[in-house]
């Protein structure tokens, strides 16, 4: 509930520090770049939770190799790098979430929850930079001709970080979900509503959002697909349906267990 929700929610704060909102930040909004890294690495905690045993196991080696190939693909193409190449670093993501040991983690870690929180509003300030220097790089000339070796250099570095840049966000993120104050806040009823509400204003956006002046090549077309499929709206019905199936093989579905949260 504290992921998805929280994730769903950034867009909407982050408006507020947005050249128009109630304090302007320039650049702040490019915080949101991480909501859907956030909620693959979420889709993925799901599965690797719905797995056990000896399954559990084999889906976590499965999904670490996995994770290694996509963070590979997720570099990018170095030479000519674009906005439309980032389903891998989606599923890097996803597959990050299935990997990683989260019953040792949730033990070990942020207990009280305030480390975690300052830590990933840290790493997230620290993605969005590297983030804004790399879109910055690409998208036209920041140097004279002179320095284009330098623009070159600079590309490949930030092309070969953005991912791994990523990652701490995530992972505190998640810690912080664990913690007694990630606890508390997602229990809280207020806090229901309002993930449902921005849960729901995702889904719609992810839906019926086209991005005008970009062409729509296959990986563009992979990546808003896979942005559709992690949305908490989309888990929600597609959980909802396989209970829905699986009442059916057993007589008939409960409809109150089929709409549970």
């Amino acid at each position: 509930m504290l992921l998805a929700g929280g994730a769903c929610l950034v867009p909407i704060l982050t408006r507020i520090f947005s050249p128009y909102g109630l304090l302007p930040i320039r650049g702040a909004w490019l915080a949101s770049m991480l909501v859907i890294p956030l909620l693959c690495f979420w889709c993925g905690m799901l599965l690797h939770y719905r797995a056990g045993g000896k399954a559990r196991v084999w889906l976590q080696a499965a999904a670490g190799l996995a994770a290694a190939y996509m963070f590979y693909l997720a570099r990018h193409t170095v030479n000519a790098p674009s906005l439309s190449e980032i389903a891998p670093t989606y599923l890097f993501a996803f597959f990050l979430g299935i990997a990683l040991p989260w019953d040792h983690l949730r033990e070990n870690g942020d207990h009280l929850g305030a480390k975690s929180a300052v830590l990933c509003a840290m790493t997230a300030l620290t993605y969005t930079a590297i983030y804004v220097v790399w879109h910055r790089l690409i998208i036209g000339p920041v140097m004279v001709p002179e320095c284009e070796d330098m623009r070159q250099f600079l590309l490949v570095l930030a092309t070969n970080m953005l991912p791994l840049a990523m990652v701490p966000p995530l992972l505190f993120a998640t810690e912080f979900s664990f913690s007694k104050a990630g606890q508390w806040l997602g229990s809280r009823k207020w806090f229901l509503w309002m993930a449902v509400a921005a849960a729901l204003i995702s889904f719609l956006g992810a839906w019926f959002h086209r991005p005008w002046g970009i062409a729509l090549d296959l990986s563009w077309e992979t990546a808003r697909l896979i942005q559709l499929l992690v949305q908490p709206i989309s888990v929600y019905l597609v959980v909802a349906l396989v209970r829905i199936v699986m009442g059916l093989a057993k007589g008939g579905p409960v409809w109150k267990d089929v709409l549970k949260i």
